[in-house]
């Protein structure tokens, strides 16, 4: 049985037009063999398979070059295996590629490997003679799993494609396997019972395992089996960093022994890491990518090279980590991740140190990384991770420690629990009326309570300019500054940072004034520039955007200075706002991509969520559906356990995703959270976000939206906040319009702030025309190849004349045709071009 791929070999058939050696890598269980050979059979007329593992290989292949050909077709070659091609054939194998009956008789190689393109083959792509291709057209997606769904001859409802999706990802065994093994159990059951579900995955995962020993894991050297169960405890992983929790440095001579048999580990990154100024630079420079090697010669980034970052395939990870679990003593695996946690606190990334020394047992390690996560952070990064071990301790550490309370009660502020935060503060100092009045310890506790008072959360901000000219004071007098705060809460803003300011915004000048050199001795030098960001953000919102380019690019120029990246991401986040907002894209992503780098250069790894975060917004707006999926996938919060404000940038970003996706539901239930948490926290800003967008999921239900509406157009009036609606774009251009021409307007007073808005509203429109576009509820889904001929056949274009303009074939044409009528659940054109007409399917 096979699930035809229709798209990936329309592209295989052009690419051996062009290419005599295409070259397919991917690793097992994406068929390939079952592809090639399907696709020869069908779309190819004279064709031969052949496996570097028969015996007589060679001379096998030495025969079909040296038959008598028809001259008038190209015969294809497929060459399978080519991983487990020894060195000393390989020379062999070469000389019979490139003979000349091969170019005499139009010979074409379909090359197949679980590896990435060998050395000896590199020449050839170099000469454009060999194409070499991944695994990312035969990954599974909608279509496939519904097509699979059919030939097991099971339902194809929206409900078993989502459980597909969910589960195999994109892997196409993995679908075969969950699809064999739901032939006994219906999804609603699963769905019921958390036993049924526990068995169901239990003897999925055993299918998967059984497949990737028979066909991987029993095949390799021991090194190799060895080097994997050890590292397989790690997502991402360096040669460095595998050398040093192994204890031994042949990791790089293992990892191209991998590469060579297959293609389950990948290079996934780069780290740019600092070097010194010898004479290895030039050596090192050249390692560097183009784009990085003129970045540093313009001096934008310091001079680096770049180490190299591997993942596993994560099927097979969750393979090795039970092996791991299974094969490994007791005493090895201890001293694997009490290795894996000291190398990354060396690297200061603390979340990752603290799972690994919680998994080696080693709690009071957990306890110091909590520690020096905050003092480094100021106790906004990482929340979910570091709740979740403060809640596993002994209520006596927690309550004995002054540090780890200064902590919990920051923590607990965060999560909403404000009786328990403000009980903590005061057992904090209730601990320092105890502690010798000279002693590091104490200094350090009364810079942590004052940050505590200023920042928390749940405290209301009315009296907050009152507490930074007092505060100032005291740290003025006693010469201590707040060295790690983070007023920003690693979002890129400082108005709506750990605290929402944004009712500063309506009498700027004056309290800037005010603020400004108390907040220097507050906060130290080090924070430099936070009045100049706050300030440049404040003119972007009321759409006053030379002012605000101005004051951002003083503040960020500050910020660099002092080695604040966190600063620096706030300006950076308005500048990429400002070129949004001009209808530069390009520009927006990237300044966020050249932060991203100098962030990993600087080790500021708490900010990378957010930056992630950040690209997804820009993403929207491209209307770049595959990237939001992802997000929403691996690293959206999760909405329905506890709420964090610290993630408040990362709850919007979701809520705009569900509106994308036009989820309704599951939108309005995270705005009634969301909605409660502003008010909560007194964060006037998110609210008139959030409740912009109730507003415009209202709409779409069919609701009553206007009252919400005209709220949110007052307060945003009240501040001059231009930009907090127009950034929305063309969804709230809609509801604009419409609540204009129901006359909700006439009373208005600012009419001036409501032609500057219908004005903005009107360029995003223009920009973004697909932003939070309405999709339909629809269960209709084309792929894009079907999408592209549906549109030729609305345009009134015949078949012949599609397949010339899709290079295509009119029997791959009629294929596509026939599938669309299906879907549409139409007769004929006529029928198909009316319903995609009424439906806006094209």
């Amino acid at each position: 049985m096979i699930v035809p791929l229709t798209e990936t070999y329309s592209k295989w058939k052009k690419y051996f037009k062009d290419y005599r050696y295409v070259y397919l890598c991917a690793m097992s269980g994406y068929g390939k063999t079952t592809s090639a050979q399907y696709f020869a059979k069908n779309y190819m007329k004279c064709w031969y398979y052949l496996s570097v593992e028969e015996a007589d290989f060679i001379e096998k292949l030495n025969h079909i070059l040296n038959q008598k050909m028809d001259g008038r077709v190209s015969p294809l070659i497929i060459i399978d295996d080519l991983q487990w091609l020894s060195s000393e054939r390989w020379n062999q194998f070469i000389s019979a590629i490139v003979s000349d009956n091969v170019v005499l008789h139009k010979f074409h190689f379909f090359l197949l490997s679980r590896a990435e393109l060998p050395p000896n083959l590199k020449p050839y792509q170099l000469t454009g003679h060999l194409l070499e291709i991944d695994n990312t057209s035969m990954r599974f997606q909608r279509p496939q799993f519904e097509k699979l769904l059919e030939l097991r001859g099971m339902g194809r409802t929206q409900k078993e494609v989502e459980f597909l999706e969910k589960n195999a990802h994109d892997y196409p065994v993995a679908a075969m396997i969950i699809v064999n093994r739901l032939k006994k159990y219906s999804i609603d059951e699963l769905q019921k019972s958390n036993t049924l579900m526990k068995e169901f995955k239990f003897w999925v995962i055993q299918d998967i395992y059984i497949y990737f020993d028979q066909r991987l894991f029993n095949r390799w050297e021991e090194d190799i089996r060895e080097f994997l169960i050890e590292i397989a405890g790690f997502e991402v992983f360096t040669v460095e960093m595998a050398d040093y929790i192994r204890g031994r440095n042949d990791s790089e001579t293992i990892l191209h022994k991998i590469m060579k048999v297959g293609s389950f580990i990948k290079q996934v990154g780069n780290r740019i890491v600092i070097m010194n100024e010898d004479k290895e630079n030039a050596k090192k420079l050249a390692a560097v990518s183009k784009a990085d090697r003129e970045a540093i010669l313009r001096n934008e980034i310091p001079a680096a090279n770049l180490e190299k970052e591997y993942s596993i395939f994560p099927f097979f990870r969750y393979y090795l980590v039970n092996r791991q679990v299974k094969e490994l003593s007791k005493e090895r695996w201890k001293l694997l991740y009490s290795r894996a946690g000291y190398w990354y606190e060396k690297k200061r990334r603390f979340l990752q140190a603290m799972d690994s020394y919680q998994t080696a047992g080693e709690k009071n390690k957990v306890k110091e990384l909590i520690i020096q996560n905050d003092d480094l952070y100021g106790g906004v990064s990482g929340v979910e991770k570091i709740a979740s071990y403060i809640d596993q301790m002994e209520k006596k550490d927690l309550l004995d420690s002054p540090e780890i309370l200064a902590v919990a009660a920051l923590l607990e502020s965060i999560r909403l629990h404000k009786e328990i935060s403000e009980a903590y503060l005061d057992r904090l100092e209730y601990l320092m009326e105890s502690m010798d009045k000279d002693s590091t310890l104490y200094y350090k506790m009364r810079t942590k309570v004052i940050y505590l008072k200023l920042v928390f959360p749940h405290r209301e901000t009315y009296n907050l300019l009152g507490n930074i000219n007092k505060y100032g004071e005291i740290c003025r007098e006693y010469r201590v500054h707040l060295n790690n705060a983070c007023i920003t809460a690693n979002i890129p803003s400082v108005i709506n940072g750990v605290k929402d300011i944004c009712t500063w915004c309506r009498h700027p000048d004056e309290i800037c004034d005010c603020v400004r050199e108390p907040m220097r001795y507050l906060l130290g030098e080090r924070f430099t520039g936070a009045v100049d960001i706050g300030v440049g953000e404040n003119y972007y919102y009321k759409n006053q955007i030379n002012e605000a380019i101005s004051n951002v690019i003083k503040g960020q120029s500050a910020s660099l200075v002092k080695n604040n990246l966190i600063l620096t991401f706030a300006a950076n986040g308005c500048l990429a706002r400002v070129f949004i907002a001009e209808g530069n894209i390009d520009t927006a992503q990237s300044i966020m991509t050249d932060l991203e780098k100098l962030v990993h250069t600087k080790k500021v790894y708490s900010l990378l969520a957010n930056i992630n975060t950040f690209k997804v917004r820009i993403a929207m707006y491209r209307d770049d559906i595959p990237t939001i999926h992802s997000w929403l996938i691996e690293d959206a919060p999760n909405e329905y356990g506890e709420i964090f404000i610290t993630l408040s940038y990362q709850y919007m970003t979701k809520l705009r995703a569900y509106i994308r996706n036009n989820e309704l539901t599951k939108a309005m239930i995270l705005i009634e959270k969301i909605e409660e948490l502003c008010l909560r926290c007194h964060r006037s800003f998110v609210w008139m976000k959030v409740m912009l967008l109730k507003s415009l999921v209202l709409y779409r239900q069919h609701e009553k939206w206007e009252a919400v509406f005209d709220t949110v157009i007052k307060k945003a009036a009240s501040y001059h906040f231009i930009r907090v609606v127009a950034d929305e774009g063309v969804c709230i251009y809609e509801l604009f319009m419409l609540a204009k021409k129901k006359g909700r307007f006439h009373s208005f007073q600012d009419q001036k702030f409501l032609d500057e808005l219908q004005a903005e509203l009107e360029k995003m429109a223009r920009y973004y025309p697909n932003y939070l576009k309405y999709k339909s509820k629809s269960n209709l889904y084309l792929s894009p190849i079907e999408m592209s001929v549906l549109q030729k056949i609305v345009e009134g274009k015949s078949n012949p004349i599609i397949a010339d303009e899709l290079n295509m074939t009119v029997h791959g044409i009629k294929y596509h045709v026939t599938n669309i009528y299906r879907k549409m659940k139409v007769r004929n054109r006529a029928e198909a071009i009316a319903i995609a007409k009424e439906k806006k399917i094209v």
